[in-house]
This record gives C-alpha cells, structure tokens and sequence, in this order.
C-alpha cells in the first residue's frame, strides 16, 4: 500500500465527517456522513485511473473494510442546490466526485437546452419530472438543480437498499416529490428484479413479472393528470422501456408536452428483442415527435424512416436517446 501511495504521490488530509446538525434526521444514525470521501478510497480511485495492477481489487478491499458504513454528502450548486447522498460502501456509486459531477453531462445537456430554449421562455407550464429507474437520485439531482421551472418530482425505484438516499436526496433540494418504491411498468402487477449472467452489478438488474415476487409494478397512468403541465420522463429500465411507455400512453397524451429520454443497450436490446424504434413508433402515436441521438453535436433522426440505421455503432455502443412531441 505504500508502494501504490507513492506511485500516485496522493497528499490528501484526513476529511471531517459532515456535521450532523446539517444532516440531522435524512439518514440513519448508522451512517458516518463525510463530505468527501476517505483517503483510502481517493487513492483507490487515482490507481484505477492511472491503470495500476491490482486497483478494482484494492478498491472492493476498501469499499468491504473502510467504507462499510460511509455516505458522501455531495453538495450540487445551481438554481436550486441539492445534497447528493452518494453511499460508498455500493459499487455503483462509489465513484470520484467530479465524475458524479460529469455523470451523464453530455444528455443533460442537451436535455436542459431543449427546456431551457426559446420556445420555453415565460409562459412555460410548469414542468414535471418522472424518473423511472430513479437508483440514488443522480439524474434527478443535477436536472433539479439545472432547472429552474421544475416543479415536481416522480421517482420510481425498486431497489430498497437505495431508497433512503434517493429520499434524502431529493428533499434536500425543498422540491415538491414523491418516491415510490416500485418497478414501472404496462399493468400492474408483481415481480422480482434479475441480474443478467454477464453483469452481476445492481444498475444491470431488470424486472421480471412473477406472481410470487414482493416487487410492485406501477403505470405512469396511475400519476396525477399532468394536464397543462410539460413532462420530462426519464426511463432506466434495463429492457422494459416499451412497457414503461405503455402503461404511460394516457399521462403522457394528457400532458401539454413532453420529453422523454431512454437508453438504447446493445446488450439489454439483444436479450428483449426490442429496438429503439418500436419504441419511438409508439411515442408517435401519442403525439407526434422529433428525436435525436444525444451525441456531441447531437444526431437527428427520421422518424418516418427505419431508425437503427441511422445510429452510427447501434449493435456495439450504448446510445441515449431524447425524443419530444411537437404541434402537430
């Protein structure tokens, strides 16, 4: 260990927890709030960076020992700040902070200039966000920070380990929300979440509808009506995309607008079968859209032509997608 230490020249000194009366009732007790994490775990993340042998294991070492009980409480400025409770002890968050703050930039982006634009200016309607496959709130948490105008937060997550800090996230921001500890889906039902065989990883899991699962689906349809509101929805469902669109068909028709946002994987679209463009053919028939791959400068499709053509590296690369309805 010291032979990685001075290998990376790592000078960093030892961080205070973050004051509970700051913190006082988001989370359990149980949890050691640092407003950055331990050295150990910087050092982790240098080695990984810097390619040395041996850092994912010596990082897994750290996250098992040092970080059993270690949340992050990641402070966001913007229009409206969030605290973002970033739980170190999980693989999938325990990342360095400038890469949570880059976390999915270039989609942002692009999300915020389409509702930031100049057909948004004053007498915009209120905006709602509903994200669906919310995890710990990353998303949501840089769009309430960026965005102004939005008024209203629906955040669907099955996962109960993550559930406290998706909370304690998004009322730190003082948004009006709802957390709703369900799966999304076409109909309401009951299921159980899967890891695929090649990613064991907790962002990999996808819902499957069984009957004995303590898992609930919800439809988007069963929300409040959105009329004279504009929807963002965001969908991170690990193949059941096309069921989360259809069992939000009415919300999304009752809404002045929308935008929603989707990821097309390679490897989720080999295992369903089912491709972006049945997807957006079914967001056409609920109003009509423009939509685009959200590359930098972003790519503009044809919605009246076959799209998976049209995505440079469709069978190998992970594309996000930003679809909008528009007058018809």
């Amino acid at each position: 260990m010291r032979d990685l230490a001075r290998t990376m020249k790592v000078r960093a000194p030892f961080r205070r927890a973050a004051s509970r009366e700051d913190h006082a009732g988001v989370l359990d007790p149980a949890y050691r709030l640092v407003d950055q994490p331990p050295v150990l775990c910087r050092l982790a993340h240098r080695a990984i960076a810097h390619q040395v042998p041996g850092a994912w294991k010596f990082l897994s070492l750290v996250r098992e020992t040092v970080l059993q009980n270690t949340v992050v409480a990641h402070r966001l400025s913007g229009a409206r700040p969030v605290t973002l409770y970033l739980p170190l002890f999980r693989a999938e968050s325990c990342k360095p902070l400038r890469e949570i703050d880059q976390y999915e930039r270039v989609v942002l982006d692009q999300l915020v200039s389409l509702l930031t634009g100049p057909n948004q200016a004053d007498g915009a309607p209120p905006l709602w966000l509903v994200d669906a496959g919310a995890d710990i709130g990353m998303v949501s948490a840089q769009l309430i920070r960026r965005l102004e105008r939005l008024s209203r937060v629906f955040a669907f997550e099955p996962n109960p380990i993550v559930l406290p800090f998706l909370e304690a996230s998004l009322a730190s921001s003082g948004i009006s929300h709802v957390v709703l500890p369900h799966a999304v889906g076409a109909h309401n039902a009951t299921g159980r979440l899967i890891a695929p065989p090649d990613d064991p990883s907790e962002h990999a899991r996808f819902f499957k509808t069984d009957p004995e699962g303590s898992i609930r689906v919800q439809t988007i349809d069963t929300l409040p009506s959105p009329a004279g509101k504009q929807v963002l929805l965001k969908v991170d469902v690990e193949g059941n995309e096309a069921d989360v669109i259809e069992g939000a068909a009415q919300f999304l028709a009752a809404a002045a607008s929308f935008v929603v946002v989707f990821e097309a994987h390679p490897g989720v679209m080999a295992r369903t079968g089912i491709r972006p463009g049945a997807i957006l053919n079914r967001l056409a028939a609920i109003k009509p859209v423009k939509a685009v791959v959200a590359h930098d400068p972003p790519i503009p499709l044809d919605t009246d032509k076959v799209i998976e053509p049209q995505i440079s590296g469709f069978e190998t690369r992970v594309h996000n997608i930003i679809c909008h309805s528009v007058e018809a």
